[in-house]
């Protein structure tokens, strides 16, 4: 039995990773969108942990800040980073990053770095379904990933998915569910090919497509270093 590998914005939502693929994007028959829905673009914070997120016609993005405080014998013990001044070039980022020093043997610093956490092309496919968009995934061999965002009445959006809190019984209720390997846990992934019947049923359940984050819609002033 493969040992499938993979993850969706999960990244990053990590609370959203699917143990259920599909067997094609979805909806079946629907056409693919060239562009992600301006209903659904913006920036927003997730409820969870206060991470922000842009969503824009070509993708969903993330923005990280990474805080740091370390000594000045550490620092330059790293191949990963070179100390110049007031400022630390990374080799991750490759750029330099102002610092302040705490004292004389010691600095302080934060970095900001954008993580692609879904990007329209031909691995990853935008359809409407219900005034909602569904984003299809392509992580293996005919397996899709499938997740929607959801806008509620403040404008706001629900992103959902199917992941290890999903009523998977009850899914099995709908549609048939093969087990086609297991995760790096050792956690049973399946695969389903509903029908169109069965995926409108998926999809109005709330407890198999559920609730994964809470992206609260914000100002773009407000975060002015986070191209949009």
């Amino acid at each position: 039995m493969k040992i499938l590998q993979f993850a969706f914005l999960l990244l990053l939502l990590g609370s959203c990773y699917s143990p259920v693929v599909f067997d094609e994007a979805y909806p079946k028959n629907e056409p693919a969108l060239d562009a992600i829905p301006e209903f659904v673009q913006g920036i927003f914070m997730c409820e969870s942990d206060s991470t922000i997120v842009t969503i824009n016609d070509r993708g969903v993005y993330a923005l990280n800040v990474n805080y740091f405080e370390e000594s000045i014998d550490k620092i330059n013990e790293r191949e990963t980073c070179t100390l110049i001044g007031n400022e630390i070039y990374f080799d991750e980022i490759q750029d330099c990053v102002p610092v302040d020093y705490i004292s004389e043997d010691s600095i302080k610093g934060q970095f900001s770095t954008i993580d692609t956490l879904f990007h329209l092309n031909a691995e990853n496919i935008v359809k409407t379904y219900k005034g909602s968009v569904v984003l299809s995934s392509h992580v293996d061999n005919k397996e899709w990933i499938i997740s929607l965002l959801s806008i509620d009445s403040y404008n706001n959006i629900f992103y959902r998915a199917i992941n290890e809190n999903s009523e998977l019984e009850e899914l099995a209720q709908i549609t048939g569910m093969e087990q086609i390997g297991v995760d790096r846990n050792s956690e049973p992934i399946y695969k389903i090919k509903p029908t169109k019947a069965e995926f409108e049923k998926i999809f109005d359940r709330e407890d198999i497509f559920i609730v994964c984050e809470y992206l609260m819609r914000v100002n773009l002033e407000e975060f002015p270093y986070f191209v949009y």
